[in-house]
């Protein structure tokens, strides 16, 4: 997230050669459904003028289903005050009272218990006690919280008793099996060493105070944490190889070289970032820079806020995308096939469009429905922009949002006068889910300093699709690969993941479009155990599918 004051120079290259680069749709693909929602919530990062480097860096959401009604709830993280006295708001906790289709949240954080008051980053999601219900983890500039599900409608914060450990300024983090012992371990990326009490001052290229970059501190080591039979975390950081500190933003575990444990990528700001593939559970050692995801292809670290994993190009292995700084472009890390990854940012589509901005939440999302996954990149500033400034915006950090098409491998923007994607605001996080349960992925999209925002899929000419509910002994089966067939051949892998996107956590249910495919789709299923399941399955539904467990 290191900062370059280039505003106007990237905006008058952008104009020269970004001609030609956009699509124009007919109709909107997705509705602002906020206001009738229900869904009341402004974040509040206690921005006041002493530029503060925690204030422009949260705050995130979790889509899940806490209650397993069948809907998704959403749990908001919230900031407040910093380094000084003041009654801190806490993160919040809406109910889904889906009623045919259409979505009702209701403010239930009172009665479920939750009085979460520290300055809020990111969350995570999964049910780690192995209880049947979701778990939720928020780290915060401070100590970070774990929120036990007790099952019963309310939650109990056990952090400190469950063994996290230290107050550390902690950014993304995930639940992943990492040691291959059934229990999900816990990875928490840490940023840098920042002290309230002794802020630096930093300039902007104008000579204007503005807010600092990561490469003004001291880079913090992350955490691993491994699950003792769900009652506790037990740090364990001899896990690590070779993973220098990098003031960390992001994680996603992911089978990379698909060997049968689950790895994790860590997104960086400003410094290489880490691959971390996993030595049958012993060990995890940092190859990113032999298979070429540590750097950019000029061999240049960036920003790396946003993470999302998908097999774009539908050729059966995991791409990597993530977002950056204004001046960078995204970057879209290309897998072929034996986890050898090639920045094709530029060949995609994506690199130019992208440099105007600095990106956060992102993620891969069919919302057309036709078989090529499509891209969302939601964006904010982080160093005052002057022109807003001038003209009164008191948090002049606003940015515009972006949507891409998939266009069998290449990316074209989406241009659109829509209520989804007018608003211009300092965007963050981004939780990704069937909201109202009709096939198509939604998103509720977080601001800093402004109102978080629910955006419905309401694309009218969609192709078909099939969705899937994975569970194993009743439980989310994270980690779990589909393998979906088409004209006779594979052609896409799916994993059960809630993890990626900034400082968020998503609906793990697969939703893949088919296009206009029509009859029984062929899936296979790699379980977590690596046990297989082939199955027929009809199209246009949600399929819940238990693992079948051979007889031993």
């Amino acid at each position: 997230m290191w900062f370059i004051d280039t505003t106007s120079r990237i905006a008058l290259a952008c104009a020269l050669t970004c001609a030609g680069s956009m699509l124009q749709v007919k109709a909107d693909a997705f509705v602002d459904v906020t206001a009738r929602s229900g869904l009341n919530f402004v974040h509040d990062n206690d921005a006041d003028g002493r530029l503060l480097f925690p204030e422009i860096t949260g705050p995130g959401a979790a889509l899940f289903d806490y209650d397993m009604d069948g809907d998704l709830d959403l749990w908001l993280v919230q900031g407040g005050p910093l380094g000084r006295d003041g009654d801190a708001p806490s993160d919040r906790l809406f109910r889904n009272d889906l009623d045919d289709g259409e979505v009702s949240f209701v403010d239930i954080t009172a009665s479920a218990g939750i009085v979460a008051k520290g300055y809020g980053m990111a969350v995570a999601t999964a049910d780690y006690d192995q209880d049947g219900d979701v778990d939720v983890l928020v780290s915060n500039y401070g100590r970070n919280e774990l929120w036990q599900n007790q099952g019963d409608g309310r939650f109990s914060e056990i952090g400190a008793s469950a063994g996290l450990q230290g107050e550390h300024w902690s950014t993304g983090a995930t639940f992943a099996d990492i040691d291959g012992d059934g229990w999900l371990d816990l990875y928490i990326t840490n940023y840098v060493d920042y002290n309230l009490a002794k802020p630096p001052r930093c300039f902007a290229d104008s000579s204007r105070q503005d807010y600092c970059g990561p490469s003004a501190f001291v880079p913090q080591a992350d955490q691993i944490y491994r699950n003792i039979d769900g009652q506790r975390f037990e740090l364990q950081m001899n896990w690590l190889v070779d993973a220098p500190n990098g003031a960390g933003l992001g994680v996603v575990a992911e089978d990379f070289d698909a060997d049968g444990w689950i790895d994790l990528y860590v997104a960086n700001d400003g410094a290489a970032n880490h691959l971390l593939l996993n030595q049958q559970g012993k060990r995890l050692v940092n190859d990113a820079w032999f298979r070429g995801v540590a750097v950019n292809q000029s061999g240049q670290p960036e920003a790396s806020m946003g993470i999302a994993v998908a097999d774009f190009d539908n050729d059966a292995d995991s791409d990597l995308f993530l977002t950056h700084l204004m001046g960078e472009s995204s970057t879209l890390y290309v897998n072929d096939g034996e986890a050898l990854f090639e920045d094709q940012s530029q060949r995609s589509g994506l690199g130019d469009s992208s440099r105007r901005y600095t990106g956060w939440g992102t993620g891969f999302i069919d919302y057309d429905l036709d078989g090529w996954l499509d891209l969302v990149s939601f964006n904010g500033a982080v160093r005052n922009d002057p022109v807003q400034a001038a003209a009164g915006i008191d948090y002049p950090l606003n940015q515009r949002n972006q949507l891409y098409r998939n266009e069998r491998g290449r990316f074209v923007e989406v241009e659109r006068d829509s209520t989804a994607f007018a608003p211009v605001e300092s965007s963050r996080g981004a939780a990704f889910g069937d909201i109202n349960n009709d096939g198509a992925v939604d998103m509720v999209v977080t601001n800093s300093r402004g109102p978080a925002r629910i955006l419905l899929n309401a694309h009218a000419e969609r192709g078909q699709w099939i969705g899937l509910d994975l569970r194993s002994s009743g439980r989310v089966a994270l980690g779990s690969r589909v393998f979906i067939k088409r004209d006779n051949q594979t052609r896409s892998v799916w994993t059960v993941r809630r993890d990626g996107s900034y400082a968020s956590a998503n609906d793990p249910r697969i939703v893949a479009g088919l296009g206009n495919m029509t009859g029984p789709v062929e899936i296979n299923i790699v379980w977590p155990d690596a046990s297989q399941q082939s199955l027929s399955l009809t199209t246009n539904r949600y399929h819940l599918v238990e693992q079948t467990k051979q007889p031993e």
